[in-house]
C-alpha cells in the first residue's frame, strides 16, 4: 500500500462518517446517510432495512456506460430482502458476505439464540451458499477471488471491482506468520492488528500483480479509502487526532485514502483539498465516461489529477442524527462545528506507548476472540477509463506519514479579544407560527407580532468604547464594513402549525444580524444545493428586528424538523453541548471558540438548520426475529422483509 499511496495522490483531507454502513451508503449513493435514515450507525444483521430502492447505486450508472460490475467483500447494506442485495443494486457478480463482524476463519456471524452466542454462516458465491471456505482467512478468499475476476476476462473491457476486505474488522484474527513480525509490541491487539494490516497489504499486492501481469493496470484507476476512524481501544490508533470509530471528533471521520493510477499526470503527491465519501461515487462515474445525477458528492478527479487547482468542496456535514440524543457536525472551510454531548476527553496516543488502553476484561457469555471495531479500508477498483488523460511532468514530493495540519482558507477573522455583548429578550413571545429556518435566517415572530425589545447586559462594544445601541450591530474591527445578505430566489420554507399536517408555504424574509465581516464585505460559502460555492453578500440589518436563538423552545410534538430545530437553539442557550474548532490552528480540536468567535457559530447553526430540511428520519431498528438463521437452515439469508423506498 506505501508504494501505491506514495506513487499516487494522498487524500490529506479525506472524510468518512463515524461507522461502517453510512459511509458504504454515501460511497455507493453520494448522498449523505442522514438524508436517506442511514444516519444512526450500522445495520444489524435482524434489522429489517437496507439502503432505500430510490437512491441509485454507483455501479446502476456504471453498467449504462458500458462496464461489468463486481462486489467483493463485506456488503453491510441490508439483506433482509434480496432486492436489498449486490445483485439487485447493480452489481454482476458478489462474492462474500452480507452483515458485519464475520469470524475470519469459519466465515461466521454470531447472534443470539435462546440467551447463548450461536454463530451461523454467512458468505455467498453470488446467491448460493459458499460451505467450502471453512478454516480460510477472510483476506486470502477475498483477494483469490479479485485474482480470479480479473485474469478470466479482457484486458479492454471496461469493469469496476469493488473489493471491501473484511480487515482490520473484528474479530481480531490473523495468521501466525505475520503476528510473530510484531512480537516487539506488548500491547497484544496492537500486534495483531498491524498483523492484520500486513495480511492485507499482501494481498493488495496479489491484486495489483494480477493486474500488471494480465494487461489491466496501464488502463486502471485504482481507489483506497477507510470507512470510518479507529477503535483506540482495540488497537487502532488516531493520534494525535481527537477521538475515534463511532465519534464526529476528527479520529473517528478524517482517515487515510489515496488513488493510484498510471494514468494520473501528478504521482507522488499529497492533495489538501477537503474530500468526502460521497465524492467518489460522482468521481467514479465521471472517470468512466458517465454523467454523475446531482447528489452531496462532487467529481474530484481534476483536482485530484493536479488538472484544477480550484476546490470543489468547502462544507461537509459530518453528520445529523436526532435518533438518540441529537448529534451534528459541520465543516465550513477550516472551522468545524460540533453540536450535541460528545465525549470531553478522547485523545488517545500510539498502543505502543505507556499510557495506551489496557485489554479490558471479556464478558460473560463470548468466546475469548474479542470482538473489535477498528477502521476498515477498503479498495475500489475503477479499472478502466475510456477518455486518456494527458501525461503532465511528475512531482518530486513525497507524502509524510505525519497527519499534516489542516491548512484552508480563514472563514470570519474576527477578534478574539473581543468581547461580545449579551443580549437578553424581553416583551412578546414567539406566535404558534413557525419557519423551518433557512440559511442566514431565525425563527420569527407571528407577521402580526411586535419584535421583542431587546436589552443590553452592560456590555460595550470593544472597538470605540461605545455602548451597543439596540439597532445597530457593533463592529470588531474599526476598518470593517459589514456586507449586504440576499437570499437565493429559489429558496422556500413551510409554515408548521399546531395541527402539523397542514402545512403551507411561506416567504423567509428575516435573517440573523450578523457583525462585521471581511473588509471586501463578502464571503465564500458552500451552496445549499450542492458542493459549488456561491458568493452570498451579508446585508446591514438591525438587531430590532429578529430573534435570537436565545428564545428557541423544545417542543417535541413539532414536526421532526422543527423539534431538531429547536434542540439547535437549546444548545445554543447551553455552551457545553456546543463547540466551535479552527482546525488550521487546532487540529486536534482542543480550544473551543464558539464563545469567542460568535459570528461563525450563528452562520454554521444557520447552515445546519438549513440542512434540516433534507432531514429524514431514521428507519427502523427493532431487530425482526423471522431474520434469524434458525428459521433459515442455520445461514444468513434475505427473503423475510419487504424493501422499503
Amino acid at each position: 500500500m506505501s508504494d501505491l499511496a506514495v506513487n499516487g495522490v494522498i487524500l490529506n483531507q479525506s472524510y468518512v462518517q463515524p461507522t461502517c454502513t453510512p459511509t458504504r451508503a454515501a460511497l455507493m449513493t453520494g448522498r449523505y446517510p442522514f438524508t436517506i435514515g442511514l444516519q444512526q450507525g450500522v445495520i444489524g444483521p435482524l434489522e429489517p432495512m437496507g439502503v432505500p430502492l430510490q437512491s441509485k447505486m454507483l455501479p446502476q450508472f456504471l453498467k449504462k456506460v458500458g462496464y461489468t460490475t463486481h462486489a467483493i467483500g463485506k456488503w453491510h447494506l441490508g439483506f433482509c430482502s434480496w432486492e436489498y442485495t449486490p445483485l439487485r443494486r447493480g452489481f454482476d457478480t458478489f462474492y462474500g458476505f452480507y452483515t458485519g463482524s464475520a469470524d475470519h476463519y469459519s466465515h461466521k456471524r454470531p447472534t443470539i439464540t435462546k440467551g447463548k452466542r450461536t454463530e451461523y454462516l454467512d458468505l455467498r458465491n453470488n446467491t448460493k451458499v459458499d460451505n467450502g471456505k471453512g478454516g480460510v482467512y477472510s483476506t486470502y478468499v477475498y483477494a483469490s477471488a479479485a485474482e480470479e475476476i480479473i485474469r478470466s476476462r479482457k484486458p479492454e473491457d471496461p469493469m469496476f471491482m469493488y473489493l471491501a476486505f473484511q480487515s482490520v474488522h473484528s474479530p481480531l484474527q490473523v495468521p501466525l506468520q505475520y503476528k510473530t513480525q510484531y512480537s516487539h509490541i506488548k500491547y497484544f491487539e496492537r500486534r495483531v492488528y498491524l498483523g492484520m494490516v500486513t495480511a492485507m497489504d499482501e494481498a493488495i499486492g496479489k491484486v495489483v500483480k494480477a493486474l500488471k501481469e494480465t494487461g489491466h493496470y496501464e488502463n486502471s484507476v485504482i481507489i483506497f479509502t477507510t470507512d470510518n476512524g479507529g477503535s483506540v481501544r482495540k488497537g487502532g490508533s488516531n493520534w494525535p487526532l481527537r477521538g475515534g470509530k463511532g465519534a464526529l471528533w476528527e479520529g473517528g471521520t478524517r482517515g487515510p485514502a489515496f488513488i493510484h493510477s498510471p494514468l494520473l499526470p501528478n504521482p507522488g503527491t499529497v492533495n489538501e483539498n477537503l474530500h468526502h465519501a460521497t465524492d467518489w461515487f460522482s468521481t467514479i462515474i465521471s472517470i468512466a465516461g458517465g454523467e454523475p445525477p446531482e447528489v452531496d458528492g462532487t467529481n474530484q478527479w481534476d483536482v485530484l489529477a493536479g488538472i484544477s487547482t480550484v476546490p470543489q468542496r468547502e462544507t461537509i456535514v459530518y453528520n445529523m442524527d436526532d435518533s438518540k440524543k441529537f448529534k451534528a457536525g459541520l465543516r465550513m472551510n477550516n472551522y468545524k462545528l460540533l453540536v450535541g454531548g460528545m465525549a470531553r476527553k478522547s485523545w488517545v496516543s500510539t498502543p505502543e506507548s505507556e499510557d495506551a488502553p489496557r485489554r479490558r476484561r471479556r464478558p460473560k457469555g463470548f468466546s475469548k476472540k474479542q470482538i473489535v471495531q477498528l477502521f476498515k479500508p477498503s479498495s475500489v477498483i475503477p479499472l478502466h477509463k475510456k477518455t486518456p488523460v494527458s501525461k503532465l511532468t511528475l512531482s518530486g514530493n513525497e507524502p509524510s506519514m505525519n497527519v499534516k495540519p489542516l491548512k484552508l482558507s480563514s472563514l470570519l477573522p474576527l477578534d478574539k479579544k473581543t468581547p461580545v455583548p449579551k443580549l437578553t429578550l424581553s416583551g412578546n413571545k414567539p406566535s404558534t407560527d413557525v419557519q423551518l429556518l433557512k440559511l442566514f435566517s431565525l425563527l420569527p415572530l407571528h407577521k402580526k407580532t411586535p419584535v421583542a425589545e431587546l436589552t443590553l447586559s452592560g456590555n460595550e462594544a470593544s472597538t470605540n468604547d461605545q455602548p451597543l445601541k439596540p439597532s445597530s450591530v457593533p463592529p470588531l474591527h474599526k476598518t470593517t464594513q459589514v456586507a449586504e445578505l440576499s437570499l437565493s430566489d429559489n429558496e422556500s420554507s413551510m409554515a408548521v402549525h399546531n395541527d402539523s399536517s397542514h402545512l403551507e408555504p411561506i416567504n423567509i424574509q428575516q435573517v440573523f444580524p450578523v457583525q462585521e465581516l471581511v473588509d471586501d464585505g463578502s464571503m465564500k460559502i458552500a451552496s445549499l444545493t450542492g458542493p459549488q460555492s456561491v458568493e452570498k453578500d451579508l446585508l446591514k440589518m438591525k438587531m430590532d428586528d429578529y430573534i435570537f436563538w436565545n428564545e428557541f423552545k423544545y417542543d417535541p410534538s413539532l414536526q421532526i424538523e422543527n423539534r431538531v430545530l429547536n434542540i439547535l437553539g437549546g444548545y445554543f442557550r447551553d455552551r457545553t453541548k456546543i463547540r466551535l474548532y479552527n482546525l488550521e490552528d487546532d487540529p486536534e480540536e482542543r480550544t473551543n471558540l464558539s464563545d469567542v468567535e460568535t459570528n461563525t457559530t450563528l452562520l454554521m447553526l444557520s447552515y445546519l438548520a438549513e440542512e434540516l430540511v433534507r432531514y429524514k428520519i431514521p428507519l427502523i431498528r427493532r431487530d425482526n426475529n423471522r431474520g434469524h438463521p434458525m428459521h433459515w437452515q442455520d445461514v444468513w439469508t434475505p427473503g423475510w422483509c419487504t424493501a422499503q423506498w
